[in-house]
């Protein structure tokens, strides 16, 4: 069986919430996984170097993600996810859903912030070759919408992608709100406050330090 391959979209303030997600990874599943850093700063590849627009993202990573097909070579599948995140279940499950032969799937609220790409499909699309989005990726919601306009996207219940609160089911928790993420990724710029689910603060704590713990 091929690894499950997982691209994280990050940058050099985050690099103790991308340790707690991949630590989350591999604790909660049996399956191997490869994991791929897109960060530009960090000189993570060729694919995250040389592009145009990106004063108009969100982040500094934001279109990276449609570039994991072409990092591909156009192949298999494949995981986007935020740093700001934990992996509370098998990614395998993930990874293995039923994309009802669509290109892409994510979750209904949060588009694009976890996502799995069935890469060939997108070979046939100029759009997304590496020289094309190098050149044009300016908003990475423009990306998503033409997708969703062709009818190539399926969705995945919302537990995979679950905003700031810990349920019952929470598959993945998303530390969404940038002034209350537990690691304080930006003091410069944000005065932080507490995180509105102390038990979801707590938890990423406890994944964090484990994985120092059982390095």
């Amino acid at each position: 069986m091929n690894p499950i391959r997982i691209f994280i979209g990050t940058d050099i303030h985050n690099v103790k919430a991308e340790q707690a997600l991949i630590y989350s990874i591999r604790r909660n599943t049996t399956r191997e996984v490869e994991i791929h850093l897109m960060d530009q700063t960090r000189n993570r590849g060729e694919e995250w170097q040389g592009w145009q627009n990106t004063g108009a993202w969100a982040t500094c990573f934001s279109c990276f993600r449609w570039a994991i097909p072409a990092a591909c070579r156009f192949e298999g599948r494949a995981i986007y996810l935020d740093s700001d995140q934990l992996v509370l279940g098998d990614i395998g499950e993930l990874f293995d859903i039923d994309m009802e032969g669509k290109a892409f799937a994510t979750s209904p609220s949060r588009e694009s912030s976890v996502a799995v790409f069935d890469c060939q499909k997108f070979a046939g699309w100029e759009m997304f070759s590496l020289d094309h989005l190098k050149a044009n990726a300016a908003k990475t919601g423009e990306y998503y919408q033409w997708l969703k306009a062709q009818g190539e996207v399926s969705f995945f219940p919302q537990a995979w992608n679950e905003l700031d609160e810990l349920k019952a089911d929470t598959k993945l928790i998303h530390y969404t709100k940038l002034p209350t993420q537990p690691w304080h990724p930006r003091p410069d710029k944000y005065e932080y406050k507490p995180h509105p689910d102390q038990a979801a603060a707590d938890l990423w704590f406890r994944y964090y330090v484990a994985s120092f713990e059982e390095a």
